[in-house]
């Protein structure tokens, strides 16, 4: 399997049954374009994640779990391919509820949402305690004083030596021992 980071909080995955690409709205909705093996030269089907639930495709399962923020819905999303466990936040620019912080177990991979606060980002971190966390290295978010939140972020871990990558290459769930936990991926 191999990820990939671009702008605005989209994710490519590429697996062994095909293609995902991942890409938060605007309108806070998440829309997931899977392309199968025999497919990669086509355009794919969209699913779009606009309810909360439960999605099957392309051996991929897709969980969209709904987070209101005053009156504003954010999509989390978790995926599971390959047997590797992977959560995506998105837009969400606040910490979610403690209760849906405590439904993400044994989640593998983490992508932080540049949106978010570095505070919260580090609660996130430490709540759902992933293998590796991924983050892109995106220089269009910065926090109030204008430094780049990935590595305000990063500093404050002691990781601010971080080669960035770009992509994540994993093949087994024995490789996410030996690879670091905090992965910086260029966009």
């Amino acid at each position: 399997m191999e990820i990939k980071a671009g702008k605005n909080g989209e994710f490519i995955i590429k697996y062994e049954d095909g293609t995902i690409a991942i890409d938060p709205n605007q309108d806070k909705d998440y829309t997931i374009t899977m392309l199968t093996a025999k497919d990669n030269n086509s355009k794919g089907e969209n699913l779009v994640l606009d309810w909360p639930g439960e999605y099957e495709a392309a051996n991929v399962l897709c969980t969209s779990i709904q987070v209101l923020e005053n009156d504003i819905e954010y999509r989390i999303i978790n995926l599971e391919v390959d047997g590797f466990k992977m959560v995506f936040f998105g837009n969400n620019p606040k910490l979610i509820p403690e209760k849906v912080l405590k439904s993400l177990s044994n989640v593998e991979i983490l992508a932080l949402p540049l949106n978010m606060s570095v505070k919260d980002m580090q609660v996130l971190v430490e709540e759902i305690e992933p293998a590796i966390t991924l983050i892109a290295k995106d220089d269009s978010y910065k926090d109030e004083e204008g430094n780049l939140k990935f590595e305000k972020y990063l500093k404050i871990l002691g990781q601010e030596n971080i080669e960035s990558s770009d992509s994540l290459k994993i093949k087994s769930k024995e490789e996410l021992e030996t690879i670091n936990n905090f992965i910086a991926l260029n966009i």
